[in-house]
């Protein structure tokens, strides 16, 4: 077979834009400066799939600050979340196959986090399968009891 490589160039041309705008979509805004004291576990189990943990903080007005996002992978991770505010969390799970397309979900949660005490969040992606779970430790730190991570009702449907 004879390939006329006039129509090669464009077409590698063509696939490497492809691949550019497809690695831009991904990335998401500032990375999360996870300093101060560790209050939040994020337990993740994750195959196949690109996840990000998106940091905000909500006033009592329901006014959203964007602190910074971090890329999860399987494993745990310890985060410092600010106690001033209520945290507002999203979850966000990216896949894409050339063969079955783009697939993106989100999960957004609030917790009215307490200086004292300590959370975790397991978060998981099996056989197409999202599953996110905030939890609140107990003060022996053996217990944990679900949090439910509705929205205040003053920012419900906002």
């Amino acid at each position: 077979m004879i390939i006329n490589r006039q129509y090669v160039r464009p077409f590698t041309a063509v696939s490497a834009l492809c691949v550019l705008v497809l690695l831009s979509a991904c990335s998401v805004g500032k990375t999360y400066k996870n300093s101060g004291k560790k209050n939040l576990v994020v337990n993740a189990q994750l195959e196949d799939i690109t996840t990000y943990l998106g940091v905000h903080q909500m006033t009592s007005n329901c006014d959203i600050q964007y602190l910074g996002s971090v890329e999860l992978k399987s494993g745990r991770i310890e985060l410092a979340i600010p106690t001033e505010e209520t945290a507002y969390l999203v979850v966000a799970f990216s896949s894409s196959s050339f063969f079955t397309g783009s697939s993106n979900f989100r999960y957004e949660l609030a917790i009215n986090m307490q200086p004292t005490q300590q959370y975790e969040l397991d978060i998981s992606y099996k056989d197409k399968i999202y599953n996110v779970a905030p939890y609140q430790r107990d003060s022996s730190r053996v217990g944990r009891r679900e949090l439910s991570g509705a929205m205040p009702k003053q920012c419900a449907g906002r």
